[in-house]
C-alpha cells in the first residue's frame, strides 16, 4: 500500500454521496455497491471530486481531526485501498 503515498486520486465519475444524521453513504451508480462513511472518510471523499494527492489528503485530515500522523497515514492508506478495490476510486 505504500506505493499509494506517491499517487493522486479521484472518485470515479458515477458516484454519489448521501449524508444521514450519523454517517454518510458513498454509492457507485454503475454497480449499485455502497460504502458507509464515518466523519473522517466523508471529509476525504468530499475532497476526492477533483484530483488530490495523498499528501494533501493527509494534511486535510490532520488539520481537521486530532490524530497522530503515523496513525492517520495508515488509516488513509487502508481507506483508499478499500475504495480502489471496490471500484470507487481512480489512481492517477
Amino acid at each position: 500500500m505504500n506505493y499509494l503515498k506517491n499517487k493522486s486520486f479521484k472518485l470515479i465519475i458515477k458516484t454519489a454521496v448521501s449524508r444521514t444524521d450519523t454517517s454518510a453513504i458513498l454509492l457507485n451508480l454503475n454497480s449499485g455497491s455502497y460504502y458507509e462513511l464515518n466523519d473522517v472518510a466523508h471529509l476525504i471523499v468530499q475532497n476526492l471530486n477533483n484530483s488530490i494527492s495523498f499528501k494533501d489528503i493527509k494534511e486535510i485530515v490532520i488539520e481537521s481531526f486530532d490524530i497522530e500522523e503515523d496513525k492517520c497515514e495508515k488509516d488513509i492508506l487502508s481507506f483508499l485501498q478499500n475504495l480502489i478495490e471496490r471500484d470507487f476510486l481512480e489512481v492517477l
